[in-house]
């Protein structure tokens, strides 16, 4: 998954991680007072601690110094103090019943991966808690078992469910915010957020602007289907040649290309799509033309930031369009 979609996601669940830490440690400080008058003493303390866990986890968040270790304090210990609770007190309590509240906080939490993993780890053991003790007057510990594991495995299967189709639906959104919807290729806004990630991860990264030649002659001669049909076209034969996350359509006619290479490299596959395009036949119904481009090429050099980029970038391909089209500057 890209780095700006973790970064959306990790904002969702760290607004659960706030609610579920400021309610979790509510409610541990009022039981762990009801455990003080019962008597309860390792439970109370257990209680206290995972109560100063969630305040401390809720101010972590809030000074947006929250990491992913910590992310994993809030719902393991309340995990712990469920087991802890279920061993040592009497089945007629049903302090049990809290473990049915894991598998939405694990799926929310974690996603489908470790929410699967942990809700069946946990579930298992508190089965086994269960089956471990002793029958009471009206409890039966076979049939509690029974009934707990199976209103267990279905709030499992709708968190499991629910955390599915919430992933899926995330990211149909996002992309759909990420990319044209003629072309099919990625955005201004896409552009903005991969260079953000590639700036600081690629060694080398060089950015290509595109500009297709006389396109409005184009659209006037054979019509504004055509000249979509030949957008279409050309950013087909941009991601074959450069790779799909890497071409952006910024407008119009014109593209970007942001390259994890030196210019020399850019400069040379820019200009293996032009002498493709010069040969290639485009058709459209009965129609058939040819097209040409010109390019600009920028290397990204540190501190620059994209608005420079593109503007070194547009700059050589102004050149490249004044000094006769269907050429590459750099």
């Amino acid at each position: 998954m890209p780095v700006h979609l973790i970064k959306s996601n990790n904002q969702f669940q760290n607004s659960i991680q706030q609610g579920l830490a400021i309610t979790i440690g509510i409610l541990a400080i009022l039981l762990s007072l009801a455990n003080l008058t019962l008597g309860q003493y390792p439970l109370m303390v257990l209680e206290w601690m995972l109560a100063a866990c969630c305040f401390f986890v809720y101010r972590q968040i809030k000074i947006n110094k929250f990491t992913y270790i910590q992310s994993l304090l809030v719902p393991y210990l309340t995990v712990v103090a469920i087991i802890f609770g279920t061993l040592v007190s009497k089945l007629v309590n049903g302090l049990f019943i809290w473990t049915f509240i894991v598998p939405t906080i694990f799926y929310l939490l974690f996603g489908q991966r470790h929410g699967f993993w942990a809700t069946l780890v946990i579930g298992v053991i508190q089965v086994i808690n269960i089956l471990n003790k002793e029958n009471v007057a009206l409890y039966n510990s076979d049939i509690v078992a029974i009934n707990f594991a199976c209103a267990y495995f279905a709030i499992w299967l709708v968190s499991r469910t629910y955390e599915i189709n919430r992933s899926k639906s995330q990211q149909a959104l996002q992309q759909l915010a990420m990319k044209d919807s003629l072309t099919g290729a990625y955005n201004r806004l896409a552009l903005k957020k991969f260079f953000e990630e590639q700036s600081v991860q690629s060694k080398e990264l060089t950015l290509v602007l595109i500009d297709i030649d006389y396109f409005k002659a184009i659209n006037d001669d054979y019509g504004h289907e055509a000249g979509d049909h030949l957008l279409t076209e050309f950013t087909h034969l941009l991601q074959k040649k450069a790779g799909e996350s890497q071409v952006f359509r910024l407008g119009g006619e014109e593209f970007c290309l942001l390259l994890p290479l030196n210019a020399e490299q850019a400069v040379t596959l820019t200009n293996d799509v032009r002498q493709h395009m010069l040969q290639a036949e485009f058709l459209y119904k009965k129609d058939s033309f040819h097209f040409t481009f010109s390019a600009g090429i920028a290397a990204y050099k540190d501190n620059r930031n994209l608005s420079d980029l593109l503007a070194d970038a547009d700059k050589k391909l102004y050149r490249a369009k004044r000094d006769g089209r269907n050429q590459v500057i750099d």
